[in-house]
């Protein structure tokens, strides 16, 4: 098990100073049977990132139980891969890091890395996060404190607006009218970072400072959900890892050629609004989360 996300900003500019060592572009490995130890982990800072190459650890350890699993605390591997019971520890400067380019054939990101390794199944692709018990008791009585009397006994409808990587799919005040119209029927809560837009209605707001050990929280909020709706960023993931029943509100095709189906799955929602006006995007949002009784 990994230990506490390590402070990176503490690391002595001495290792800086070596990062040039590191081979952030490895070759498949020849033969992983004979490897003690490979190390895992997204270059980028990207949550979105590093969730993708999730499913590994588990993978690997499944087909090579004696290799040892390490991850590189750059960016937010340490809070994705915090209590994974298939990760052995950190490398801080590794020989080689396989990471966002291990990628082989087509299909989703997950499903290409995990043939890279010659460790694919048929299983969906889903990233995988393990939280602690005190995690999902901090979600639970997080939730409660901010869940008015009278509220508790209806599901909780988590809303992802806007993000980074795409910014805003759907103007505030679209979100805001279907949150006034189901209002009565969920509890709604709205994730996503310090600064973006706080959606009028909801029953609380999570918008977490940018800080990654704030992503341990954003991932116990999400697997307290009922019903997941946002856009193509990394809150859709985490409700994948969870099985939470998601719609992705997008401007475009869910699924493209090569990398560009990268972060879809074919098997969730997607509520295309380009040809859509306000009213047509309600009632989509409304008519997915109203399905599941």
């Amino acid at each position: 098990m990994l230990p506490m996300p390590f402070p990176w900003y503490l690391l002595p500019q001495l290792e800086f100073a070596r990062f040039k060592a590191i081979d952030f572009f490895p070759p498949k490995p020849a033969r992983i049977e004979v490897l003690r130890s490979i190390c895992i982990g997204s270059k980028s800072r990207s949550i979105g990132d590093a969730l993708m190459l999730s499913s590994l650890p588990r993978r690997l350890k499944q087909r090579y139980p004696k290799l040892r699993i390490l991850t590189y605390p750059r960016g937010f591997n340490p809070v994705v891969f915090w209590n994974n019971p298939h990760v052995d520890g950190m490398s801080f400067l590794p020989d080689a890091l396989y990471g966002d380019d291990s990628n082989e054939g087509s299909g989703h990101l997950i499903q290409m890395k995990e043939r890279f390794f010659g460790v694919e199944s048929s299983e969906s692709p889903r990233p995988e996060l393990y939280l602690t018990d005190s995690e999902i008791r901090w979600a639970r009585d997080f939730v409660i404190a901010r869940s008015a009397d009278g509220r508790l006994n209806l599901p909780l409808l988590v809303i992802h607006p806007f993000g980074s990587t795409l910014g805003a799919v759907l103007e505030p005040q679209v979100w805001a009218r279907f949150v006034g119209e189901q209002s009565e029927r969920f509890r709604i809560a709205q994730v996503g970072v310090d600064g973006q837009t706080a959606i009028p209605g909801c029953d609380f707001h999570f918008l977490a400072p940018k800080k990654r050990a704030a992503g341990r929280r954003l991932f116990a909020l999400l697997k307290a959900a009922d019903r997941f709706i946002g856009i193509d960023s990394g809150p859709m993931h985490v409700a994948r890892a969870f099985g939470i029943p998601s719609l992705i509100v997008t401007e475009r095709a869910p699924l493209h050629a090569g990398w560009r189906s990268a972060f879809l799955y074919e098997d969730v929602e997607y509520l295309h609004v380009s040809s859509l006006d306000a009213t047509g995007v309600v009632r989509g949002m409304s008519e997915f989360a109203t399905r599941f009784g």
